[in-house]
């Protein structure tokens, strides 16, 4: 179960290292360019499918 722990541990290290090295900018094209994910402005909430709201809901 240690080396579980470890492994988690360098993986989350790996994801804040990258997430400290890379600009907003370029992580939102990565979302949305490469993983085909896509930008909604959050202030305007009708914009926003409601499965995606739901869904996003259940993840939190």
């Amino acid at each position: 179960m240690e080396d579980l722990k470890m492994k988690l541990e360098d993986v989350q290290q790996k994801i804040d290292s990258y997430l400290d090295s890379v600009s907003a900018e370029e992580l939102l094209q990565t979302l949305t360019g490469k993983y085909g994910m896509s930008e909604y402005d959050m202030n305007d909430s009708d914009a926003i499918p409601d499965e995606q709201i739901v869904g996003n809901a259940m993840i939190a």
